[in-house]
């Protein structure tokens, strides 16, 4: 069975957020509005219920999101949409 793919139309429904390259594979990339709140957001939810990286595409600082385990569930992916969109200030 195929993991389920972290979805981008689920984050923007939470709180306006953008993913930038849309879904490509199983990655998809975050941005926050700017830096600062990236970055705020980065270190508020790194560890906490999922994994999760900062990367810089286009010189703007973006979460990088990447579901490659086969053991993820859509319930996984869902708390961490929840645990993401609830920390952003979007």
């Amino acid at each position: 069975m195929p993991a389920p793919r972290a979805s981008p139309g689920e984050l923007r429904q939470r709180g306006g957020l953008a993913a930038e390259l849309g879904e490509t594979l199983n990655q998809v990339l975050v941005d926050f509005g700017d830096d600062a709140e990236t970055e705020r957001v980065l270190a508020a939810v790194q560890g906490s219920v999922c994994l999760i990286g900062r990367t810089t595409w286009r010189g703007r600082r973006l979460m990088r999101i990447a579901v490659c385990n086969w053991r993820t569930t859509a319930e996984d992916v869902e708390c961490c949409v929840e645990v993401i969109a609830a920390t952003c200030a979007c």
